[in-house]
């Protein structure tokens, strides 16, 4: 060690290290955890942006997406329907390939009577031209090419068929059309690193239609049915390729909207491949799983913002520090040393400081990735590390983080006269002058976030908790749109015989799901209906209400929502009868005679969450009901108990597991707002992290701020003050630069909370509470750093600190 100390000069640091353990252990773990978080949200970061980056025809692969203006407003789809295919081939001459792709749920036999559940691409036969994607069995070209072909992956396989080859091997699926048998031609290793979500099995898109026939139909009425894709020829490109393709897809029901609605109007445009993944705005066909830009956005700047404390606890700890080093540098500068010397010793000395942190935050990181990774709903690979790129941006951000921190203190001690240094003088003129601006940024900036925090956990528990006007209280929905009529009554039977069911109910839609429905022209505008379709206890055990009742006893009765009433009302009698005519023609088609009687009106109540805005909904009560889509099931007691209860009852009846995981409405709800619950956890994990550098910040601050002023307590103490009256003097200095931050903090909080909530229709107001509680808060933090200290040095002898002056 001796050895190393003298080739490299840095004895003394590491002794004045040993000898101010505190600052010491500050600053590694203040440098260690900040560093922890940049390896991890950097690794984040980097995973998000090089999404699809091992596709070798990513540059030329595009989505094809569009523009709708309507009585809606202006609202983005991303994907388009198969039959878009025929009318672009060959008329653009720029494009080469194109690829459909869908996504079901498909449950496949297995030998024993029971069922494996898969997730399912249905895509063309170009799905491994175009992309690249392992196959580890099977021939890209042709693997695909056959109706019956099915590619599996390595694991699914496994799952199927053990260690047997799969090539060859059947697999069947059953639908309500009858039983479809595939043929394995291929084994696909993993699909992590792309926008396309993983899958069991990818089939011919052929059998999409056994699904919905919507996707393959001549009239294309499922618009925006499949991802889209379209592979450009090799050095041609498809921007501004726009116009032509709106030419060519002319012939699509969507673009009559062009005529029918005032100012409406459909534009296409294309996504590039490598920018799909973080693309905002347009609504999917569910095959694409999209990163989310603000949660990136978010994380950078909260990363950035705790290296910046870490490096402000440097700063200010080395500062206060000053005057023990002052001597050793004065003692260099009397010994020829120049000032830029020293100043190169002292950010080296930081540097130092930053690499050896590094070492920690490696092994951090690595101890926290698989939670950091749950919190992210993404996974952070360690490994990414060894790569060129993200390995010289680490070493080059421990670097400079070393450098920014030595250079203040570098300043600092580097112009140091010798003389004053001698005199003592030098520690009284520098020790709190750069202390107190840090300090107030810090406060201001954790103040900040734990205001933000709050704002967006009351505002997630606002948006669960809203009224929709319908029940969702330990009500379950189970999905039976693709067995039997006889499975379903077998099921409903069992349910009833459950202890923990209440009530069942069959239905064809729900207002939490949606459900489809007719359009009709109204004048200048298309009008949309939700038509919603359940049995007699459909309405009681939603509380649906109903407030227009003509009470005709008809085993089948109709009803409008308030809203579709007041717009009915309105009509004139040729589009009213417009409604009626489509309505007739459709509710056959659902399983409802077509001379069923209008009843009533029922209150309005939302379609999905709080933030859907939809109300137009037509209502169909049926005593009996042939078929069902969902079955609402009304549970009583423990929920988990209930939930294992049905699930056991429906594996006994359709020999597979449910689907749902999370059945209860409730819980769907949270579903619909994890985004933004996760956001609002991010934000509190850094708040947290933020009070922790900053307390232990303040905490050495204060030992050091009450070191200097030790002499004056004493002389305090001598002419009559009491302990109380000096411990409130201590503890008012810093408290003080909290009151200051807060003050600067207010009108960031306001800014950045409003414009946080302006994004939800359902909000709630920007409570003074909140500053108060997060300024309060912090406050507390800061009370309790310097508290000891100060309880201490007041209680001191002054004798200790006089008796050698």
């Amino acid at each position: 060690m001796r050895l190393f100390n003298n080739i490299t000069g840095l004895g003394s640091y590491f002794t004045f290290l040993s000898r101010n353990r505190v600052y010491a252990f500050i600053n590694v773990i203040g440098f260690s955890v900040s560093l922890m978080f940049s390896v991890l949200i950097g690794l984040y970061v980097y995973g998000e942006y090089t999404t699809d980056s091992m596709h070798t025809k990513a540059s030329r692969i595009y989505s094809l997406a569009f523009e709708v203006n309507d009585e809606d407003g202006l609202q983005r789809y991303d994907g388009c329907h198969h039959g878009a295919e025929d009318m672009l081939r060959g008329r653009i001459p720029e494009i080469e390939s194109f690829c459909a792709i869908v996504r079901n749920e498909v449950n496949y036999e297995l030998p024993d009577q029971t069922y494996l559940q898969g997730a399912t691409l249905m895509a063309d036969s170009t799905f491994f031209r175009i992309f690249d994607f392992p196959l580890l069995q099977g021939n890209p070209g042709q693997v695909l090419e056959d109706r019956d072909a099915a590619v599996v992956s390595e694991e699914f396989a496994r799952r199927l068929f053990g260690s047997e080859d799969p090539v060859g091997k059947t697999l069947a699926y059953s639908t309500r059309a009858g039983r479809v048998k595939l043929r394995v031609t291929g084994v696909m290793g993993s699909m992590r690193g792309s926008c396309i979500r993983p899958a069991d099995v990818i089939v011919n898109f052929w059998n999409a239609g056994n699904f919905n026939a919507a996707d393959v139909d001549a009239g294309c009425s499922n618009t925006f049915g499949a991802q889209f894709f379209i592979l450009a020829r090799a050095g041609a490109s498809l921007e501004g390729k726009g116009p032509q393709i709106d030419k060519c897809l002319g012939g699509m029901p969507l673009y009559t909207l062009n005529d029918k609605v005032k100012d409406g109007y459909v534009r296409s445009y294309l996504i590039p491949l490598r920018q799909e993944y973080l693309n905002e705005g347009a609504d999917g066909a569910g095959v694409i799983c999209h990163g989310d830009v603000r949660q990136v956005r978010v994380l950078l700047v909260a990363g950035l913002l705790v290296l910046l404390f870490a490096i402000i606890n440097y700063i200010n700890l080395t500062v206060a520090q000053s005057g023990q080093r002052a001597r050793e540098m004065a003692v260099r500068r009397l010994l020829g040393a120049q000032r830029t010397a020293v100043m190169h010793r002292l950010v080296g000395e930081s540097v130092l400081m930053s690499m050896l942190s590094l070492l920690v935050a490696l092994f951090l990181a690595w101890a926290v990735a698989p939670y950091v990774g749950g919190l992210l709903q993404a996974e952070i690979v360690l490994a990414d590390l060894l790569k060129p790129i993200p390995l010289a941006l680490l070493l080059v951000l421990a670097g400079l983080s070393g450098v920014l921190s030595g250079i203040v203190p570098a300043v600092v001690l580097s112009r140091a006269k010798p003389i004053d240094v001698v005199r003592g003088t030098f520690r009284h003129q520098s020790r709190m002058f750069f202390s107190r601006v840090f300090i107030v940024f810090q406060n201001m900036v954790t103040i900040t976030m734990v205001a933000l925090a709050l704002v967006m956990l009351l505002q997630v528990r606002h948006l669960v908790t809203a009224p929709l006007g319908y029940n969702t209280h330990a009500l379950m929905s189970v999905d039976v749109s693709r067995s039997t009529p006889a499975d379903d009554s077998l099921f409903t039977q069992k349910l009833r015989e459950l202890p923990c069911v209440k009530r069942v109910s069959w239905a064809r839609g729900l207002p939490l799901y949606g459900s489809n429905g007719p359009g009709f022209q109204v004048g200048d505008k298309i009008l949309y209906l939700r038509l919603l379709i359940g049995d007699s206890s459909y309405a009681d055990m939603l509380g649906l209400k109903v407030v227009a009742d003509k009470h005709s006893g008809s085993a089948t009765r109709m009803y409008y929502s308030e809203s579709l009433q007041r717009t009915f009302d309105a009509m004139g009698t040729e589009e009213q009868g417009a409604v009626n005519s489509g309505l007739s023609y459709i509710l056959p088609m659902m399983g409802v005679n077509a001379d069923v009687e209008y009843n009533g009106t029922v209150r309005d109540f939302s379609i999905g969450d709080i933030t859907g805005t939809e109300k137009l909904v037509v209502l169909v009560i049926q005593n009996r009901m042939r078929s069902a889509s969902q079955i609402l099931v009304e549970t009583q007691g423990n929920e988990t108990v209930a939930w294992e209860q049905v699930r056991d009852a429906y594996r006994s009846v359709f020999h597979m597991d449910m689907e749902e995981q999370n059945p209860y409405l409730e819980q769907r709800i949270r579903e619909n707002f994890a985004g933004q619950r996760r956001l609002s956890h991010i934000v509190l994990l850094f708040a947290g992290v933020s009070i922790l550098i900053s307390f232990m910040g303040l905490v050495a601050m204060s030992m050091y701020f009450i070191r200097q002023r030790q002499r004056e307590i004493a002389v305090r103490k001598v002419f009559g003050s009491r302990n109380s009256q000096v411990y409130r003097q201590l503890v008012r200095t810093f408290l003080a630069y909290v009151l200051v931050a807060f003050v600067l903090a207010v009108p960031i909080i306001w800014y950045v909370g409003g414009h946080w909530l302006a994004g939800f229709s359902y909000r709630i107001a920007l409570s003074p509470l909140v500053f108060l509680a997060a300024g309060g808060f912090c406050l507390l933090v800061s009370w309790a750093a310097v508290s000891v200290q100060s309880y201490m040095a007041a209680n001191e002898n002054p004798v200790n600190h006089l008796k050698d002056e």
